[in-house]
């Protein structure tokens, strides 16, 4: 699969009180086009809500949510398991790529693969739930930002 990113750098903003979620300020586009020809783009719209990476605290020495080979691809992949555009399998062979493109070696982009394919279930299956949650957690940070 081959991953062209519309971007190389966006800009984010820290939700207060939220813990690790960010919006992002650059729309952008993922391309990707497999080795069939297959063509597809993930769009990350404006406000688009993420972690980046549900990668628990003790291990961000290893893999940090906003390191700069997920920094990119993370949202897309969440973008995914949010809307089911694609499937679970789909959105993570998407980040696998997405990270050795954003220049992250074989094996860091495996070792994060591997952790979606073991733990992502739950997260590609509850996607639409918590996309309802984050437009939550937009609204409040809109109200919050007006008062």
């Amino acid at each position: 699969m081959k991953i062209t990113l519309s971007t190389q750098s966006i800009e984010i903003q820290t939700i207060p009180g939220r813990g690790n979620f960010y919006l992002i300020e650059t729309p952008y586009e993922v391309r990707w086009e497999e080795n069939d020809g297959t063509t597809g783009t993930v769009k990350i719209p404006l406000n688009f809500c993420t972690d980046f990476a549900s990668v628990p605290r003790p291990f961000w020495g290893v893999v940090d949510p906003l390191d700069y080979d997920l920094r990119l691809i993370a949202p897309a992949h969440d973008r995914l398991y949010e809307t089911h555009e694609q499937s679970r399998a789909f959105a993570d062979r998407l980040l696998y790529f997405g990270m050795l493109a954003s220049g992250a070696s074989l094996v860091r982009a495996w070792a994060v693969w591997s952790a979606v394919r073991i733990g992502g279930a739950v997260a590609y299956d509850s996607g639409p739930e918590r996309k309802q949650g984050r437009i939550v957690t937009l609204i409040t940070h809109e109200l919050c930002k007006k008062h």
